[in-house]
């Protein structure tokens, strides 16, 4: 990432220098396909992870680890944000417990984050492979929720104080170091990105335009081509939120019916459907039952495997780790994880990432499970 004049970036002490990108009304150039090829790099020297500890995951599902290539990132139960080397063993701290890290996402030696500033507000940051950490800002009053990709940035930009007021889905451009908002009525949230595309939760059809996370919030997955640099909305009746992109053309995304259970979390289809706005192809891979004290535990998606937790459609099944492909689904279950209480699953192409924790542990513990 090159800092061009374009940014203000002073530094402070005990501070991260703060982008304030330029508005861009869309790409300067149509992003690299390089996200959908398969993980090509050497397999890492050492699989087996040591005992570490982690911090719970938040209400809405966003894990406190993320894994890519051979690099870990977690927060540990202490609250430090921590990149661990997963060949040699080395571990990093990327930022202190006092900046209240969270939601760590990565992406070719890339790892952003969510923080805490000195107001007290929720922020964005983002370190590049050359090691400079930086903090995200523009036209909001705060931000979170960030997803990455190869080249991007998403996050969701909230216009006020709080989490009930506006809020819109930024895309920063990590080459050209742009920010582009994607704005409509209501509140838009939850997004992630891929090379061509970037998926998000849109709340404009809910009666107060807002995720409440209540029995009256309705909403649709909405889709932005970053090529064409276009919008278009996936009309379906409910609630469809958290959409994850599966492979190059597919999505995964829960869905709720009109009348839902409360907590909607409880209960949900899991679907998948092609990253564009024909719902006729939509199947359905799930249905979902958690433990609603545990709040939201999402899947995850990549290469066309999708994994998530929950029980078998019944009320009083068992919680597992399930894994499906999206061309012949098929769900089955993981063996080698009874009585424990699982967080939600990490994609790689070689294994899977997820908390446990074991009856007795006062905080959860990672585990690497090979595929």
């Amino acid at each position: 990432m090159n800092l061009r004049p374009i940014l203000f970036a002073s530094v402070l002490t005990g501070c991260s220098p703060e982008i304030k990108a330029m508005p861009d009304s869309g790409l300067a150039d149509a992003p690299s396909a390089s996200d959908a090829r398969s993980d090509t790099r050497a397999a890492c020297d050492a699989l087996a992870l040591p005992t570490i500890s982690v911090a719970k995951a938040d209400p809405n599902g966003y894990p406190p680890y993320a894994i890519d290539g051979c690099q870990l990132a977690y927060v540990s139960s202490n609250g430090n944000l921590i990149l661990r080397e997963l060949g040699s063993g080395a571990e990093e701290v990327i930022a202190s417990a006092i900046e209240q890290p969270r939601r760590p996402c990565l992406k070719d030696g890339v790892i952003a984050w969510e923080g805490t500033n000195t107001e007290g507000k929720s922020q964005v940051h983002v370190r590049d492979a050359s090691r400079l950490i930086l903090r995200v800002s523009g036209a909001f009053d705060h931000a979170g929720e960030p997803r990455l990709s190869a080249g991007a940035l998403v996050f969701t930009a909230w216009k006020g104080d709080g989490d009930l007021s506006d809020s819109s889905i930024n895309v920063f451009d990590l080459a050209t170091e742009t920010l582009l908002e994607l704005d409509a009525n209501g509140q838009q949230r939850f997004a992630d990105v891929s090379a061509t595309h970037v998926l998000y939760t849109d709340f404009g059809e809910d009666p107060d335009g807002t995720f409440n996370n209540n029995e009256t919030d309705v909403a649709d997955i909405a889709i932005y081509d970053r090529v064409a640099r276009t919008t278009t909305t996936r009309k379906l009746t409910g609630k469809q939120a958290f959409a994850r992109v599966a492979d190059t053309s597919a999505m995964i995304y829960l869905s709720w019916k009109l009348i839902h259970p409360e907590p909607k979390l409880a209960a949900y289809e899991l679907m998948t459907g092609p990253i564009s706005a024909n719902v006729t192809a939509d199947r359905e891979v799930a249905l979902v039952t958690q433990n609603a004290a545990s709040g939201y535990i999402l899947p995850s998606a990549q290469n066309g495997l999708v994994e998530w937790v929950g029980g078998d459609g019944l009320a009083d099944s068992a919680t597992r780790l399930w894994r499906t492909r999206l061309d012949v689904i098929a769900p089955v279950s993981v063996d080698g994880l009874d009585a424990l209480s699982l967080g939600a699953p990490a994609a790689h192409p070689q294994f899977t990432l997820l908390s446990v924790r074991p009856n007795g542990a006062l905080s959860p513990e990672l585990r690497l499970l090979t595929k």
